[in-house]
């Protein structure tokens, strides 16, 4: 009995904090996309999933949910019957108490009984600056001021219609409205499952025609992050400016089949030659004439629809997608792009197959355009202590993909072949170990690589904790004649939410580089605060150590430590009225070299920034 108030005591004081990232996402080891991969961990925040209408595939989408956890759920909604709390997840004896934090922020319980009251609204505002002026703004060469403004409102009406509106605008920017996104959602309109108008993402099968949901990969996860979520079509309300869709999306269901459908309409930043474009941009910033020049260069129209089947263990769908652009893209004239996409006009097709059991699922996914390419993989549970997962992937370099994502080592699936090994292993009750080895080749020619390359790397992790309040935790990671990296970590609250944290990373590729980083967190009264002092030792970018930051709700922070000196920073939140919350953050670092590049660059060694958040929620 003790042990189940326990535990009920720890899952509800963690609740109260569930929309903060658990901590073994904050885990970045050296991987420079995490940043992005939080930002869609937030989408999901914000769209948690529905304990009672949550498929199979969604659950094994978490990255977190080994095989028999998923089917536990399942089995605990079939033979109970609907959920009526979150809290009633504690009663499936493979939960353990990490696995409920992790799932505390991402799902809900909706259904008769608790539907009253859902209808709510938030409104969040965020500024920021940094307090030394850079090239740009000492030149005159940005037309704005030197405020990054952020506005977000979100109204949900009874989980039928949600209304959201997202702005931005950079630093340097003259318009307000640089960047704006909206979002009306509507639910369960008869025989529609869904409708999206406005801005969305989607992600239909292992990702080689799209992958937009969240998913940690290799590095966080070798087991249970290597398979991708079949989570359809989400809103989109990412700071990203070059993610997402806009336009329309819908679906419906009759019995086990899913049709779905969605056409998009928008102009892209890009590089223009002539009457072609050579590339399309990503940073979103349009602060000078020059950068003003490329926004929206390029009229993107896109459409696509998929059929699935579902069965009881299965899932079979088949997708088609359609690309047009108003210019001709041409890459530059090199030979490792001798295989890009070329042209207007795109096409692809994917079929898609998901299979589970008891303990174990499978799951594939084939495309064809130009090439036929493939991914198949399976996850495991052997027993209570080890998980395991195996994937193979087959991407020739004649097969080209404008949005896909799927397993690779490479940042989009072209140009490789590979087989990966994942395991996690539990041992006498406080350890688990876990690692990965990836062996893959590159059939044709890479940016900087004259031949077909190969490569492999492996990692290995291991945990200790011996109570609650204090985990150990260590890494190596090695990816052979390029790089290694290695990790340390100790977490202990020694007070209530009192917790001290110090982490030290080390990356290695022709020199070295290393970040300590020690943080302190608690609370006094109505006043939560975290702060950090980081001692940083990498003398070039290319021995940059990646160590997550703390930062306001909905914001991530993810740098590239590099350089010589220390950096620091206060954050702290405290709610102002009884709906609202405000969140101040100051940071700064001291190093040994230039900060910045471009019109970015600073005039010394110091970078000093501050931010406040307001949130009301009503």
């Amino acid at each position: 009995m003790k042990k189940w108030i326990s535990i009920l005591f720890l899952w509800m004081s963690y609740t109260c904090y569930s929309q903060e990232i658990p901590e073994e996402w904050k885990e970045g080891w050296g991987d420079e996309n995490l940043e992005r991969k939080l930002e869609d961990l937030y989408a999901l925040i914000q769209e948690p999933l529905d304990l009672n209408k949550v498929s199979r595939d969604e659950l094994m989408s978490l990255s977190f949910l080994n095989v028999r956890q998923v089917e536990d759920i399942l089995i605990h909604r079939e033979k109970c019957g609907h959920f009526l709390s979150i809290y009633e997840l504690q009663v499936i004896p493979s939960l353990s108490l990490d696995v409920l934090r992790k799932l505390a922020p991402i799902v809900k319980v909706s259904s008769n009984l608790a539907a009253g009251g859902s209808e709510s609204h938030f409104l969040l505002y965020r500024t920021d600056f940094t307090l030394e002026k850079s090239k740009g703004f000492l030149e005159d060469e940005f037309g704005g001021d030197r405020f990054r403004q952020h506005l977000r409102y979100k109204w949900v009406n009874r989980d039928r219609f949600s209304l959201a509106f997202l702005m931005e605008k950079d630093p340097g920017e003259k318009n307000m409205f640089d960047h704006y996104l909206i979002t009306l959602q509507w639910k369960n309109l008869g025989p529609l499952k869904q409708v999206i108008l406005g801005n969305y993402s989607f992600q239909w099968g292992q990702g080689l025609i799209s992958s937009g949901g969240f998913s940690l990969g290799k590095g966080s996860e070798p087991v249970l992050g290597v398979k991708k979520g079949d989570l359809g079509f989400r809103p989109f309300q990412s700071l990203s400016e070059d993610l997402g869709l806009r336009g329309m999306a819908l679906n419906s269901e009759f019995k086990n089949m899913e049709l779905s459908f969605f056409y998009s309409h928008q102009f892209r930043d890009a590089n223009l030659d002539g009457e072609n474009f050579t590339s399309l941009l990503t940073s979103g910033l349009h602060r000078t004439e020059n950068e003003i020049g490329k926004k929206d260069n390029v009229k993107e129209q896109v459409w696509g629809t998929s059929i699935k089947r579902r069965l009881k263990n299965s899932t079979l769908g088949m997708a088609y997608m359609e690309t047009h652009f108003d210019k001709v893209f041409r890459k530059r004239d090199a030979l490792y792009n001798y295989f890009s996409f070329q042209g207007k006009h795109h096409q692809i097709l994917s079929l898609q197959g998901n299979y589970g059991g008891a303990n174990y699922t499978l799951f594939s996914e084939i495309a064809y355009s130009e090439a036929l390419a493939g991914v198949v993989g399976l996850s495991a549970t052997i027993g209570r202590e080890l998980d395991v997962s195996l994937v193979y992937r087959n991407y020739p370099a004649r097969f080209t993909t404008l949005f896909g994502d799927a397993f690779s080592e490479n940042s989009t699936p072209i140009n490789e072949r590979g087989q990966f090994l994942g395991w996690k292993y539990r041992f006498r009750r406080h350890w688990e170990l876990q690692g990965h080895y990836d062996l893959y080749q590159f059939p044709w020619l890479k940016f900087g690589i004259s031949h077909p390359s190969e490569g492999r790397d492996y990692s290995l992790k291991l945990w200790y904790k011996p109570r609650k309040t204090l985990t150990f935790k260590a890494q190596w990671r090695e990816k052979y004649g390029l790089s290694k990296g290695a990790g340390l970590r100790v977490d202990w609250i020694f007070f209530k939410d009192w917790k001290v944290q110090s982490q030290w990373a080390w990356r290695a590729v022709s020199g070295d580089g290393w970040a300590w980083a020690n943080d302190f967190e608690g609370s006094t009264g109505k006043w939560k605060w975290k702060l950090r002092c980081a001692y940083l030792h990498a003398p070039s970018y290319e021995n940059r150590v990646y160590i997550y930051e703390n930062d306001v709700l909905y914001a991530t922070s993810f740098p590239a430590y590099y350089g010589e000196g220390i950096r620091y920073y206060v954050l702290v939140k405290r709610p102002l009225l009884k709906n609202m919350d405000v969140w101040v953050k100051f940071s700064q670092s001291r190093l040994d070299r230039n900060l910045g590049s471009g019109w970015d660059e600073l005039p010394g060694t110091v970078k000093s920034d501050f931010r406040v958040q307001l949130k009301y929620s009503f």
